[in-house]
């Protein structure tokens, strides 16, 4: 993937995936992962009235409607995609000419116009700029790398495995269901589904005290090292919950420990 030219590099983000959208109206708003409307930070609104001021003071463009892929990280949207502007449909569009052009209506006056809360993921291509991607974020304990095919066009979802986007993350994440709560350590019991679909413990998990804790049965997002067979999680870390899943993921999908997977 380094090598390839046919694929350029992006950060992957630590966030919750949202489109973000403006009509004509005026009207701005977010839809989650299953094409569902859901409610975004008052900087989102902002930023996107910031980005039509922005482009009609550099680019002389009206922004009357648009799309934008991206990830909610706080109070700040990531954008990696463009989808549409001003009514025209961008999605059967190479990628990297979508980034482009992403690219330069959020970065229309440069640094020194930086619209806040509101940036464009990179994007890399080389084999050595990609390479030099790949270690910088591995240096500074980021989430992961994106390796993104420059000729495809938009897939909504979570592209398949081995098709136009490749993710390689540092540290692994599953969702996971609240089993049970224990209020003194602050800590809850997650599970996943087993291959037959019944629930499987697989340990516990300590909520920050800038977190609420879940109730039991909810789905929440977990990070980790590995995963012991037949055991629990390494290093678990509490990211929040996922309103956007109605069920956990399955034992198999996890990330074991390489040499205690070889003998099991």
């Amino acid at each position: 993937l380094f090598a390839d030219d046919d694929f350029g590099a992006q950060e992957k983000l630590d966030g919750k995936r949202i489109v973000l959208v403006l009509e004509k109206s005026g009207k701005i708003y977010g839809v989650n992962r299953t094409s569902l409307k859901c409610g975004i930070p008052a900087t989102f609104e902002k930023a996107v009235q910031s980005l039509a001021d922005s482009c009609r003071e550099f680019f002389q463009t009206t922004i009357e409607s648009l799309q934008i892929d991206g990830e909610a990280i706080g109070e700040d949207f990531a954008a990696f995609d463009l989808l549409e502007l001003n009514g025209e449909d961008f999605r059967r569009q190479p990628f990297a000419k979508r980034w482009e052009r992403l690219n330069r209506i959020v970065n229309a006056g440069g640094t020194a116009s930086k619209i806040p809360h509101l940036l464009c993921v990179g994007l890399e291509k080389g084999e050595r700029n990609k390479k030099e991607l790949f270690e910088q974020l591995k240096n500074r304990n980021a989430e992961g790398i994106v390796f993104k095919k420059l000729n495809a066009g938009y897939e909504a979802g979570r592209p398949a495995s081995g098709g136009t986007q490749l993710k390689f993350k540092f540290c692994a994440e599953a969702t996971c269901q609240v089993a049970g709560q224990n209020g003194a350590k602050r800590s809850i019991g997650l599970q996943v589904f087993d291959p037959q679909g019944n629930l499987l413990d697989i340990g516990n998990c300590t909520i920050p005290a800038n977190f609420s804790i879940p109730p039991i049965g909810s789905m929440v997002e977990i990070r980790y090292l590995y995963a012991y067979p037949n055991g629990s999680l390494y290093q678990p870390v509490y990211k929040g919950e996922r309103s956007d899943k109605q069920t956990p993921d399955f034992y198999q999908s996890l990330k074991f420990k390489a040499e205690a997977a070889q003998t099991s």
